[in-house]
């Protein structure tokens, strides 16, 4: 893939340390109408993870995010790999994955943050 000068210049803000025990397969931010600094990741560990953005009170939209995990499935599609996680893109409580097992599991996600 070819970065051109109109692409902008990206910087890493953070990171997220230890978000799986084995390879991530994919992540997926949430819909602007879930409110931001939702992201979701799956990965070879058979894990579905989301990570809400934490807002604490005297940071400034300069520092780092901070991001801490709100719902953890284990398992989510049996002992196999999940391939793929994606938010619906209206409905922020709404999201689909794929894994292995050749199942397309819908959840319904409600932040405990």
């Amino acid at each position: 893939m070819t970065f051109f000068e109109s692409d902008g210049l990206w910087k890493c803000v953070g990171k997220l340390e230890s978000a799986h025990e084995r390879v991530i397969y994919h992540v997926d931010c949430a819909p602007s109408c879930a409110g931001h600094g939702g992201i979701a990741t799956v990965s070879s560990d058979t894990c579905l993870q989301i990570y809400r953005e934490m807002h604490i009170s005297g940071k400034t939209s300069s520092d780092a995010p901070l991001f801490a995990l709100d719902a953890r499935f284990p398992r989510a599609h049996g002992d196999l790999d999940i391939n793929c996680i994606k938010w619906h893109p209206k409905n922020g409580k709404l999201l689909i994955s794929a894994g292995d097992d050749g199942i397309v599991r819908l959840w319904k996600y409600s932040s405990s943050i």
